[in-house]
């Protein structure tokens, strides 16, 4: 439900009364559904007329989904962002005007179902204000929904099941996943400075031009994953399981795996600073010009993984296993191995 905020501005004694109770100044309405709001005044009335931020609605105000109900009453249809502002009903006589304003906030969304929603409006309305809502979705189908052009405090998403999803251009303070599964999710020039996935599932996802920091992952799936340009500061991935990916230009800094597998990865031009891997299992993973500097790899299996034109500083493995995999041209800076075992393993042109 959309979360409205109704605050009487007047309420004088000039007999046109207040359209909603003084006891209830806030409640919840369902987005995209409709508000009435009732306009009553007693003794001699000549007309009624509804006002918006002091613009005059007209019977039938086009494409604003504002209609008169009755000869007093105001009805909403529809109800969107840019409907929140100042409204004012006024009473005229032969001998004065009377008149009650009520404001109506957008305060954020909590969507109950979606199919083909752009977020371009909540964007114009948030911009207008000065002020940024927060969006929230949970236990519902998004199809076909969009967020563009956009910054907010946070999304919040939980209990979803997602298809054809778009963030383009989207800065966030705090992204929320939470038993959420994603087919066909795309991320391009998203930033994000905090937030977590948990219980998540992507089919086919796309990250391009993007930078995520202090993400908490846990329970993540992703099958079929393209990142492009994405940097990751101060990421926690635990129990992370990541098949057929492919990653350019990706970078990791601070980060933390543990519990986590690769399968069937293709990693070019990768670089991880101070990034820990504990517990983990690599398989048929291919990297090209992959930099490491100050890594460590603990309790770790690498099987079929293939390094090219690479450069390992300061980087330590222990009770690591590699077998089956190739490394070409590796150049290796204060690298140390502990308890570490080399199976079938070949070393060509490294130094």
């Amino acid at each position: 439900a959309a979360v409205l905020e109704a605050i009487m501005i007047a309420n004088s004694s000039l007999n046109v009364f207040k359209p909603f109770p003084s006891c209830c100044p806030t409640w919840k309405q369902i987005f995209n559904s409709s508000i009435y709001l009732p306009c009553w005044a007693k003794g001699v009335v000549e007309s009624q007329a509804w006002y918006k931020d002091g613009n005059l609605l007209r019977r039938k105000e086009p494409g604003f989904g504002v209609r008169y109900f009755g000869h007093t009453d105001l009805l909403i249809r529809g109800f969107r962002p840019s409907n929140a502002g100042k409204y004012t009903c006024v009473a005229y006589s032969h001998c004065k005007n009377e008149s009650m304003s009520i404001r109506i906030r957008f305060k954020g969304m909590y969507v109950k179902s979606v199919s083909n929603l752009s977020c371009l409006a909540s964007v114009s309305h948030q911009r207008a204000s000065g002020k940024h809502s927060g969006l929230r979705f949970s236990d519902t189908t998004l199809r076909n929904v969009s967020f563009t052009d956009f910054s907010s405090p946070y999304i919040e998403m939980r209990n979803i099941v997602a298809m054809n999803l778009v963030l383009r251009n989207v800065a966030l303070n705090r992204f929320v996943l939470s038993n959420v599964t994603a087919l066909n999710i795309s991320l391009t020039n998203v930033t994000v400075e905090q937030g977590m996935y948990e219980n998540v599932t992507f089919l086919d996802d796309s990250l391009v031009d993007s930078r995520l920091s202090g993400l908490f992952i846990k329970n993540f799936v992703s099958m079929g994953s393209r990142r492009i340009n994405v940097t990751w500061n101060n990421v926690t991935v635990r129990n992370g399981f990541i098949a057929r990916s492919i990653s350019v230009n990706e970078t990791f800094k601070g980060a933390y795996f543990r519990t986590y597998t690769s399968v069937n990865c293709t990693q070019l031009n990768t670089t991880c600073i101070e990034t820990k891997f504990v517990n983990g299992t690599s398989f048929n993973v291919t990297s090209r010009n992959l930099t490491l500097i100050k890594v460590t790899f603990a309790n770790h299996t690498s099987e079929r993984d293939k390094i090219q034109s690479s450069s390992f500083t300061d980087t330590h493995f222990t009770l690591t296993t590699l077998k089956n995999g190739t490394l070409d041209s590796v150049d290796h800076f204060n690298t140390t191995l502990t308890c570490t075992s080399f199976r079938n393993f070949q070393d060509r042109k490294s130094g």
